[in-house]
């Protein structure tokens, strides 16, 4: 899982492991803040829902994946997004 974290139209950081948090108290500014936060997930869904397809169809190959009819894993943004004062340094 990949998340980019976007404040205020500045990209901060990527995040791909644990603990998928930072610090922004540098880019918030006073008033309204817009926080984006565009995930990517792993493969597996993408492949698990190919495997149903028709070869023709697939989107993706691979050499050794999910077996038709595999169940889809939750995935991406599973919320929720929180901004609090432990993320937050004294200004």
């Amino acid at each position: 899982m990949i998340a980019e974290v976007y404040l205020n139209g500045d990209r901060l950081r990527t995040l791909w492991t644990v603990p998928y948090s930072l610090d922004i108290t540098d880019h918030v500014v006073d008033g309204k803040n817009v926080l984006q936060v565009d995930v990517t997930s792993t493969w597996f869904n993408r492949l698990a829902y190919d495997a149903g397809l028709p070869e023709a169809d697939r989107k993706t190959w691979t050499i050794s994946g999910p077996a038709e009819g595999s169940m889809l894993r939750d995935s991406g943004l599973l919320g929720p997004v929180t901004i609090s004062d432990a993320t937050l340094r004294s200004r």
